[in-house]
């Protein structure tokens, strides 16, 4: 990508020939850009990537459901085993 100077000098003079070819390169920079701009929305919002990000969120959801439900278990059967007797 080319840096666009924003102040010429006053000496430098540009036929209209040379000024309508640097005028299509920078639009096809610009087309280009908005390419690779349009590519990676594409492949950042893509279903993959979002269903990928919705189920891992549940399944993590899931996993400390299941952590806290196997606890508890553990729990009251630790609390049977050592409980006062009667």
């Amino acid at each position: 990508m080319e840096i666009v100077p924003t102040s010429k000098s006053a000496h430098t003079k540009m036929s209209l020939e040379s000024l309508n070819s640097y005028k299509e390169s920078l639009k096809d920079q610009i087309y280009n850009q908005r390419e690779q701009i349009s590519k990676s929305s594409n492949r950042f919002f893509s279903l993959d990537t979002v269903t990928s990000y919705v189920f891992g969120v549940v399944k993590n959801n899931f996993s400390l459901t299941d952590g806290f439900a196997m606890g508890f278990r553990v729990f009251k059967i630790l609390r049977k085993l050592f409980g006062r007797k009667k």
